[in-house]
């Protein structure tokens, strides 16, 4: 029903009516830890700089994005394995990492690392990669990132990031490349 999108965040009331929240944009399935569709988030389709370059479900019954993870229903088994988390900031960068064979990373999707966050990852592993971009948010997120990795216990590397804006440009550039840099990241202070 109407009702049920609207509550659901995939669709949006405005003047004329209901409209889809996600047009015009690639949409991606976010999915619980059993792989269920809990929400989408919509990425800007072409080179639109007045639009949000991404959109998520909003706050919802499913989907609360401080508890969420992009990519960890297909990471948890790598993430066990390898005893690390690798993450990173958007949905491509999570998906071309896992086409890289870097299978153990997962997005924080457009919101800050929380203490939810932490603590469901301490259930899998006990040591964390982080390989934010290199813009200004992106090292913002990296100075309060580390502060909650290392406040929760963890031992943090840190990926160094040469000639790309974030993991998605390394791996499209050289998958290899981004395979290197994942492994040779430095331990953080």
């Amino acid at each position: 029903s109407d009702a049920d999108m609207e509550r659901s965040g995939v669709s949006v009331r405005g003047n004329r009516g209901l409209y889809d929240r996600f047009r015009s944009r690639i949409v991606f399935p976010l999915e619980d830890t059993g792989g269920n569709v809990i929400g989408f988030a919509g990425r800007i389709f072409g080179k639109d700089e007045t639009s949000a370059k991404y959109i998520n479900t909003p706050q919802t019954v499913l989907y609360d994005k401080s508890r969420y993870l992009y990519g960890f229903d297909k990471a948890k088994n790598s993430i066990h394995q390898k005893k690390h988390t690798v993450l990173v900031e958007g949905n491509m960068d999570c998906i071309l990492s896992h086409q890289a064979g870097v299978t153990n990373t997962v997005a924080i999707s457009g919101t800050a690392l929380t203490d939810s966050h932490m603590k469901f990852l301490n259930r899998f592993c006990d040591s964390l990669v982080f390989a934010f971009d290199v813009d200004a948010a992106g090292v913002e997120a990296s100075r309060r990132a580390l502060n909650l990795a290392h406040g929760a216990g963890f031992t943090v590397k840190i990926v160094d990031i040469e000639g790309g804006k974030d993991p998605a440009d390394i791996v499209k550039q050289n998958p290899a490349l981004w395979q290197k840099y994942v492994a040779e990241a430095g331990e953080s202070i």
